[in-house]
């Protein structure tokens, strides 16, 4: 059974899943190593992600992953983003370098629709499960990228914790994503029955949101 045959059943049924990022596992790296095997990975393109035909996450394995970096000459960073429903490993598959015609040729022989598409313009599209695991890797891959060094001394950074945690490998510092604080408002009339939405450049035709954005610290 696939994780999109999982995910329409639980549409379907109404079911809720549980993604437990299983934070003491990331400092496990034996074990760690073990799950990732098994996994299944969401694969990014700096800020896009794989997606099928249709809008709904093209999900790898591990092997897969490894036969798109050798047809591709890309390098690939991975990350761990947790466990769904005690059972399902998911990891966050960041593909570094590599030939842009390359990636193209390849989902070219795929007749399933198989692209890369920018992750915030596709991920309200997604159902809950696929936004989540979407915007989860992704933020944690744009952290990753710009971040390869000590904001303590300026030396290079390593990735530990499953890729959750940035550590100096000159003085040892570390450090972890930003968490920026933001909001969301939904504004309806007295009565309830209208609501305000907007529509935004970057989303695509006749998408509309309700008001949301970022909050200057302090």
């Amino acid at each position: 059974e696939s994780i999109a045959d999982i995910d329409a059943a639980r549409q379907d049924d109404g079911a809720a899943y549980h993604f437990d990022r299983a934070t003491k596992l990331r400092t496990d790296a034996e074990n760690l190593s073990e799950v990732a095997k098994d996994a299944k990975y969401v694969v990014l393109r700096g800020g896009q992600s794989l997606f099928g035909d249709g809008w709904e996450l093209k999900l790898m394995r591990y092997d897969e992953v490894q036969s798109l970096c050798n047809a591709t000459g890309a390098e690939v960073r991975t990350t761990f983003l947790g466990i769904l429903d005690g059972k399902d490993a998911f990891f966050g598959a960041d593909l570094l370098g590599g030939n842009d015609d390359s990636i193209r040729d390849v989902f070219a022989k795929d007749d399933d629709g198989t692209h890369f598409s920018d992750t915030r313009t596709g991920a309200p599209l997604l159902s809950p499960l696929h936004n989540e695991l979407a915007l989860h890797a992704t933020a944690l891959s744009q952290w990753q990228r710009r971040n390869q060094y000590c904001s303590v001394c300026g030396g290079p950074t390593e990735l530990i914790h499953g890729g959750t945690c940035m550590k100096c490998t000159s003085c040892g510092a570390m450090s972890w994503p930003r968490q920026d604080p933001s909001m969301i408002a939904a504004i309806t009339s007295r009565d309830g029955d209208s609501i305000l939405l907007a529509h935004s450049q970057r989303h695509p035709p006749r998408l509309h949101t309700v008001l949301a954005g970022f909050i200057e610290a302090g």
